[in-house]
Order: C-alpha cells, then sequence, then structure tokens
C-alpha cells in the first residue's frame, strides 16, 4: 500500500488555507472528552522546531501562548524596494516556519500537517494595510527564485536596468 502525501489544491478557489492551521479540537492533549482508543484524534504535545523565533525551542505550551507555528528569523531580508507607484519603499521578508500542534486533533490532519513546513514570505509596501504574507510549499519558493532569476537575467540582457 502507498502512502500519499496530501498537498493543498493551490489554484481551486475553495481551497481552505487554516488546513495548515488546524485548530485543535481541545488545548489540552489529556482531555478526557476523547476516548483513549479513538483512532480518530491524536493526542500532540507541543514541541518547538529548533528554529523556532518564539523563545524557543520550547515545549509543551498551548496554540493559543505559542501561537500557530514555530517561525525563524528572517533569513532574506530586502529593504528599500521601491514600490511600483514609485512613492515610496518597502521590505520583503523571508523565513521559514513549521505548524505548531498542541492538543487533540483529527488523525488525519495532525498526521498531515506534522509533515508539513514552509517558506513564509512577508511583503511590506510601507502603506497602512499593505503587508502581505504568502506560505509557500518548498516547491512554490523554488519556482518563485527560478522566475525571479530568469527575469533578472532578462532584464540584463536587455540593457536596461532600473535608475537608468
Amino acid at each position: 500500500m502507498s502512502t500519499s502525501v496530501w498537498s493543498p489544491p493551490l489554484s481551486s478557489s475553495d481551497w481552505d488555507p487554516s488546513s495548515w492551521f488546524p485548530s485543535p479540537l481541545s488545548s489540552d492533549p489529556a482531555s478526557p472528552s476523547w476516548e483513549d482508543g479513538d483512532r480518530t484524534v491524536s493526542r500532540l504535545r507541543g514541541r518547538c522546531a529548533p528554529f523556532c523565533g518564539d523563545e524557543g525551542p520550547g515545549r509543551d505550551e498551548t496554540v493559543e501562548d505559542h501561537g500557530p507555528a514555530c517561525e525563524s528569523s528572517p533569513d532574506l531580508v530586502l529593504r528599500d524596494v521601491v514600490t511600483r507607484t514609485g512613492t515610496g519603499t518597502g521590505t520583503v521578508l523571508g523565513s521559514l516556519a513549521v505548524p505548531y500542534l498542541h492538543g487533540v486533533y483529527r488523525s488525519w490532519d495532525a498526521a498531515t500537517v506534522e509533515r508539513r513546513g514552509y517558506v513564509q514570505i512577508e511583503v511590506d509596501a510601507g502603506t497602512q494595510d499593505s503587508l502581505v504574507q504568502l506560505c509557500l510549499t518548498p516547491e512554490q519558493a523554488r519556482a518563485v527564485a527560478a522566475g525571479l532569476y530568469g527575469l533578472a537575467a532578462k532584464v540584463e540582457r536587455s540593457g536596461r536596468t532600473p535608475g537608468d
């Protein structure tokens, strides 16, 4: 029997991003509300990823106290990126993240989410309500990187660069 790893149908308009960060059925892994023999639920004690910037790595914090993900410090920082309107500058940050689980979850959610990590990109155009956060799978992050590399090469070959 083969095991398939689920990935979200990113092109679908009905895809629910909360599936990447499921809410626990109970925030207490020892909750008596769920039978120990119930295979439809998993009891998980939170543990941070080694790179977690949440005063981590920590253990046994609730999702409410910790947050839905362990996030690294930004490994990619681009400052003073000119906005398309040319009226200001923005910032692009890139970091690693994995979901943080603590409590009782549906077994399917827990098994799927525990294996998932992603690249988080934050783009702030420097204006009110301009922060955009994206969660990219490793494959998507590589595709974006390759696409940007190709576009940079085309602009260089054209002989025209911003500011000329």
